[in-house]
């Protein structure tokens, strides 16, 4: 099984992401997004599209599908969630920057820019997907995060 096929049958089908897939060399990618650097079009750069890095397409209605799951027992038991928002080295977990009572993700490439600040106590998530370069998504979600709490 390929990581797309298993993508699709154990995550993105049982979330409910019907629009959501994973980069493919030469298959289109219907209603996409495409990045910016300054006024230029840009698109990643082959090396982000590697698998688990820079390959998932989604919308912030499907990623919020994704926040739930996280949330809840749908893809990981309480014992595995807790393992893998538990930090093993210098406050990061698997893919996340844990502290205090909050846990944040990151993620960048050309023309794109994402941060997803969650406050697990207080079931508070903040997502921000930004199309350009020069975007700031983290201090965006940070802003959010002080009217909220």
């Amino acid at each position: 099984m390929t990581y797309p096929q298993f993508m699709q049958e154990h995550v993105f089908k049982p979330l409910g992401m019907n629009n959501s897939t994973i980069y493919e060399d030469n298959k289109p990618i219907a209603h996409r997004a495409y990045g910016y650097s300054g006024n230029r079009l840009t698109d990643q750069s082959r090396g982000s599209k590697t698998y688990g890095d820079g390959c998932v397409y989604t919308s912030a209605y499907e990623y919020l599908a994704w926040e739930r799951a996280l949330s809840s027992n749908i893809l990981l038991t309480d014992e595995n969630r807790k393992l893998y928002f538990t930090p093993h080295r210098n406050g990061y977990a698997f893919g996340w920057n844990v502290s205090n009572n909050k846990t944040s993700h990151s993620g960048s490439t050309i023309g794109f820019r994402t941060f997803t600040l969650r406050y697990p106590r207080e079931k508070l998530t903040i997502v921000v997907f930004v199309n350009n370069a020069n975007g700031s998504p983290s201090s965006l979600a940070n802003r959010v995060a002080n009217v909220f709490r």
